[in-house]
């Protein structure tokens, strides 16, 4: 190879370098030890499916209780007994219903029934859009994200991710996040997570490294991980 395609292959190089700067993050991962895992796993403790499900149960309408703001005089439990005592259906089965499984269901029943099905999943989400989007803002503003957008996807599940993307601003969550997260605090700590992803550069350097290699037609944004897979998300569990 003569001199002076060494030195033009050499600047194709640099110009491709600086094209990506900032894509991929400086920010090291901290160190965690065997240790530090098990006393972490052990200190989250574990809970049943059924444990976990009925916390969801009752969290929903603690999170009801919260958003709207009830001023009947009744306690936060008192409500939340009253909700649980009463109900015909349960909330976590219309907050985890998604598009899809609505368009399936319309298919099946008529359009008054399926009417009056997707105005209940959307009067159910309807609390933890509320609570997301109020949380979300306010992680949102604390890392001068101001364009960022929270947005409660069903199809995610026990799950959130921020998308991939050179310009990623938007970040699904799943319902159950938002009602195993028994806090608001703990729902910031997992937006915290997702944002995070975004402000570091890690959703830039997932869709640059995936890019070239995926088919054309599945090369829209997608969360930092599949979605058909668990990501590190669960914040609110680990």
């Amino acid at each position: 190879m003569t001199y002076r395609k060494i030195r033009i292959t050499w600047l194709g190089l640099a110009l491709a370098v600086a094209a990506c700067a900032g894509t991929f993050t400086r920010v090291p991962l901290p160190p965690v030890t065997s240790g530090e895992e098990r006393a972490a796993g052990a200190a989250a403790g574990v809970l049943t499916l059924e444990q976990a499900e009925r916390f969801m149960h009752e969290n929903f309408y603690r999170v009801v209780y919260d958003e709207e703001a009830h001023s009947s005089g009744e306690s936060r439990d008192e409500f939340v007994s009253r909700m649980f005592a009463s109900e015909t259906i349960s909330p976590t089965v219309l907050t985890s219903i998604t598009p899809t499984q609505l368009v399936s269901l319309s298919q099946r029943l008529n359009a008054a029934d399926s009417y009056q099905v997707s105005q209940a999943v959307a009067r159910y989400q309807a609390p933890l859009r509320q609570r997301l989007g109020r949380v979300g803002g306010r992680i949102a503003a604390a890392a001068g994200r101001s364009d960022l957008v929270f947005v409660l996807d069903a199809t995610q599940g026990m799950n959130a991710g921020a998308f991939a993307g050179f310009n990623s601003r938007q970040i699904a969550v799943g319902p159950q996040i938002v009602l195993f997260t028994g806090t608001e605090d703990e729902l910031a700590a997992v937006l915290g997570h997702e944002v995070a992803h975004i402000t570091h550069g890690h959703t830039r350097a997932w869709r640059f490294r995936h890019f070239s290699s995926a088919p054309s037609s599945s090369r829209a944004w997608q969360p930092w991980r599949l979605r058909t897979q668990p990501t590190a998300n669960r914040a609110a569990i680990a």
